[in-house]
């Protein structure tokens, strides 16, 4: 056998070695060292699609979208009839607003396998996206028409009913969700907002605490929550999650802003402008702050400075 022959056996060993590391890595949320691997096999072997899919599936795994587009183009070429390579394409066009490809990309699935349901159900977030809600909902139905219990299905749909303000049929599509999915990521907590945005305060805070349970560490959960209990004049509550973000973030603005409300409810203005301050250190042009601290050195008198922030 040639030289050839056994350096062309070397190099796919090698370059599967690279890609079972680059799997190791995935599962592991290791991202960055998965993309080294993945990288380093499609050098050995650029003409391997599913190598190009994976990478572009952890670049979406790192929040990398557009970088994340150009590999599953790189697929794409590669096997232009594989409709999960599409998919994942259509899916990244919308994240980064670039809704007229993202159907384009939705559109050639059909062409190619007009029973792939998923090419109907993300097309319902597109539309939403678009502010065509009568083409999300003939989404939904035709995806229905597949596979007619999809939690992602019924998600996206709340989220073109809650678009609308149509809180109740939101909710319900988000139960569906719930009952299909109870692990499906952040579900409570869009419910929890519906209902506080139907004004149905103590079932917000219900779905909002039950998010939590869920996913303890969430910033942005936590400090809807602290807001919503702020609403319902539960104080003691909204400083007990207003401290825990800051325990996780103490740069929150957010979280020092809220407790320098709390602190001003409690007639502690001093205090309550350190909190102020701290807020505005962290985004200086945070206008609540500023309102705040000008009313409390009005009440102090100090008008000059009261001026300055209002």
């Amino acid at each position: 056998m040639s030289t050839d022959f056994f350096n062309a056996a070397h190099d796919w060993a090698d370059a599967e070695h690279h890609i079972e590391q680059a799997h190791d890595h995935y599962d592991r949320g290791q991202w960055s060292e998965a993309l080294g691997e993945l990288q380093a096999a499609i050098e050995i072997n650029p003409a391997n699609a599913d190598w190009h899919f994976n990478k572009a599936l952890t670049l979406d795994s790192m929040g990398r979208f557009s970088e994340a587009v150009d590999a599953y183009l790189e697929a794409h070429e590669l096997a232009p009839s594989d409709v999960e390579i599409l998919n994942s394409l259509g899916v990244d066009y919308t994240r980064l607003g670039q809704y007229d490809l993202a159907l384009h990309a939705f559109e050639k699935i059909v062409e190619i396998d007009s029973d792939f349901e998923p090419a109907y159900c993300n097309r319902i977030i597109t539309y939403a996206e678009l502010g065509r809600h009568d083409d999300a909902e003939e989404m939904f139905y035709l995806a229905r028409q597949i596979k007619e219990h999809c939690p992602f299905c019924y998600y996206n749909m709340g989220n073109s009913l809650f678009s609308r303000q149509l809180y109740e049929r939101a909710i319900w599509c988000w139960q569906q969700t719930r009952s299909l999915n109870p692990d499906h990521p952040h579900i409570n907590y869009r419910i929890g907002q519906a209902y506080w945005a139907n004004g149905q305060k103590e079932l917000a805070r219900q779905s909002m605490l039950a998010e939590l349970r869920s996913n303890p560490g969430n910033v942005d959960v936590l400090l809807d929550t602290g807001h919503l209990l702020l609403e319902m004049n539960q104080l003691e509550g909204a400083r007990e999650k207003f401290n825990r973000i800051l325990e996780l973030d103490e740069q929150n603005c957010h979280a020092h802003h809220y407790l320098g409300e709390l602190l001003l409810h409690e007639g502690k203005i001093a205090p309550a402008m350190d909190c102020f301050r701290r807020a505005l250190e962290f985004e200086p042009l945070h206008p609540g702050s500023h309102y705040r601290l000008g009313d409390c050195y009005f009440r102090l008198g100090q008008t000059a400075n009261a001026r300055e922030h209002l």
